[in-house]
Formats: C-alpha cells, sequence, structure tokens
C-alpha cells in the first residue's frame, strides 16, 4: 500500500514540522519512491520544511558516502553558514542584556556598540566574554568539542583580533572535513578529530544550536537511490562517482538503524532517507539482508486498506511520468 505524496507531506508538515520537531522532538523516515522521483520528494519537503523555519540540509548518495556517519556530517556542515549563527547568537546576548540594536548594525563596530551602552569598547569584549563563559561554556547540553568551537567563532566576531581568521579557518575545515593544522587546533582547545566515535553527538549539538538561534530545527534530506545502482555498468549509462558494494550498503543500514534507535536522543531534528523500490526486493543489497533495520521499520500490524503515514517506512504513489 502507498500514499500519494501531497497526502505524505501534508501529514508531515502538520505533525512533524509544524509543532513535533521545534518543540525538541526528532523523527527518521525512510521515503519510498519510483526511481527518478527522489529530487520531487525531497523538494517538497525542502519546502514545507523551509515555510517552517528549520534548516535544510540536503545529501545524495553519489557525493557523500552516506554509510559514513562523519562523512554525512562534514556534508551538511559544509551547509551551514557557521558565521551567521554566531552573529546571530550574540545578537540575543545584546538583546537579553538590554541592549537594543538595530537589525543593521553591525557587530563589529564595537566603538557603536559601545558609545549605545555608555561603555569603552574593552568593556564591552568583556562583557561578551563573560556571556559566552556563562551562556555557551557552561551548556553541557553541547558537546565540550562543539561549544568550544562556537565559543571562539563568536569571538572571532566581536575581537577579531583575539581570534585570528586564520584560527576561524581552522575551526570551519574541522567542522567541514577540511585540510588544518592539528597543532593550531590543539593551540584552540580542541584534541579531537570528528570521526565515527563522535559524529552523531557533533549532529546532535547542531540541531541543538540552530534552535537556540531562531530556527524550527534541522532536516537532513537524504537521496540514496544511488546505492543501489550496479557497481558496473555498461552502454552509455554513466557509472556513479561513488559506488556502494554490498559491504557498503550494510554499513549504510547500519548508520540507519543507529539513527533510529536513538532517536531520543536527537533535538529538534528530522531525517528523511529516500530510496527506490530495490530498497525492499534487492536479494543482495535489499533490506532482508539486515534483519536489525528490517525488524525496526516493517509493521507487524497494519491495517490491510490504508497505509500508515506516520510509519518510520512509507511507501508513495508518484505518477510515474513524474519520476521517468
Amino acid at each position: 500500500m502507498s500514499l500519494s505524496l501531497t497526502e505524505w507531506v501534508d501529514v508531515l508538515d502538520k505533525e512533524y514540522l509544524a509543532e513535533f520537531v521545534p518543540a525538541g522532538g526528532a523523527s527518521v523516515k525512510i521515503v519510498t519512491a519510483p526511481p527518478g522521483a527522489q529530487n520531487m520528494v525531497m523538494d517538497r519537503v525542502a519546502e514545507v520544511a523551509g515555510r517552517r523555519n528549520c534548516t535544510v540540509a540536503r545529501l545524495r548518495a553519489d557525493e557523500t558516502k552516506i554509510q559514513f556517519i562523519e562523512h554525512a556530517f562534514f556534508a551538511i556542515a559544509r551547509q551551514i553558514d557557521w558565521m551567521e549563527l554566531a552573529h546571530d547568537w550574540l545578537r540575543e546576548q545584546f538583546i537579553a542584556n538590554g541592549v537594543a540594536l538595530a537589525p543593521e548594525q553591525r557587530l563589529e563596530d564595537l566603538d557603536a556598540i559601545a558609545g549605545q551602552m555608555g561603555v569603552e569598547p574593552r568593556e564591552v569584549v568583556g562583557e561578551v566574554r563573560r556571556w559566552i563563559v556563562n551562556g555557551l561554556l557552561k551548556d553541557h547540553q553541547l558537546t565540550r568539542e562543539f561549544r568550544t568551537a562556537m565559543a571562539l567563532l563568536c569571538q572571532a566576531v566581536i575581537n577579531p583580533i583575539n581570534v585570528s581568521p586564520s584560527d576561524s579557518d581552522v575551526l570551519l575545515q574541522w567542522l567541514r572535513g577540511g585540510k588544518y593544522s592539528l597543532s593550531t587546533l590543539k593551540k584552540l582547545q580542541i584534541f579531537t578529530r570528528i570521526g565515527r566515535h563522535n559524529a552523531r553527538q557533533m549532529l546532535t549539538s547542531l540541531s541543538r544550536w540552530l534552535h537556540t538561534n531562531g530556527r524550527g530545527g534541522l532536516v537532513v534530506l537524504i537521496d540514496a537511490s544511488t546505492v543501489w545502482l550496479p557497481v558496473t555498468t555498461t552502454g552509455d549509462t554513466a557509472p556513479p562517482t561513488i559506488r556502494y558494494s554490498r559491504n557498503a550498503t550494510l554499513d549504510f543500514f547500519e548508520v540507519l538503524r543507529q539513527f533510529i534507535d536513538e532517536v531520543d536522543d536527537l533535538e529538534h531534528f528530522l531525517l528523511v532517507v529516500g530510496v527506490p523500490p530495490t530498497f525492499w526486493s534487492d536479494p543482495k543489497k535489499g533490506i532482508s539482508q539486515y534483519t536489525a533495520l528490517q525488524m525496526r521499520v516493517v509493521d507487524e500490524v497494519r491495517d490491510r486498506d490504508r497505509a500508515n503515514p506516520l510509519g518510520t517506512a512509507v511507501r508513495l504513489d508518484v505518477p510515474m511520468e513524474v519520476g521517468a
């Protein structure tokens, strides 16, 4: 049984994006659609998520090795404007402490802000540093490395002398999986790389950080349709940039299983994974090859005449001319 795309997106909007995700909830959805229809599905979800003021990150299996959680985090991080989030947090701190900054007021203009506060610029820097220590570095809902990085980026906005552009660049490269100096990173009091052991915690911190800065939450859309393309292709069809063996596909299933099992630890988060029908039927790379995930997404009790639009796994009915 399947649902229409419009019906399912409406349910997703009303039941999840309108209140559940902004209030701190999290969910994982695996959506089956005909080959070629994934872009349309993701476009529709991105549209309603944007209307709900959620930050949307889109990943494709032919561009990101989605069987590695750290690669997925890096791909998401490259779509985040980290300096804008730092600006938003600082602006909110000024407002919370009785300093009504004009929307056009640049936070880098310490002289103007100090004049409005009736203090010296160095006193503004000291006050902001106290806000960062008390409001950010002591926020233990964020991982230590994450809040340290966000604190340094906030300091870089208000006092770029203390945090050089190169230090900010190192932090951004660390978040985005780029090249950086490990010695410089250690000088910034961050002593670990982002890898499989901590990428999920970093993602949890990111979704909370986004909500702290006025966003409804984080919506991650993964088009996984190319996972089930043949590893070798013939004819005029170009092979995918990233190819998935059976073992790589099982690793991807494990990533999904962990997201489902740990969904209660996530906040302000929605993951939508688009898969083709071969996700269910492929004899070598189908879900039947990974019982741990299969048991979590297959409904043991279901209506014979109607699909469950709130289920973890949903099959969508998209017109074939659209999916062609």
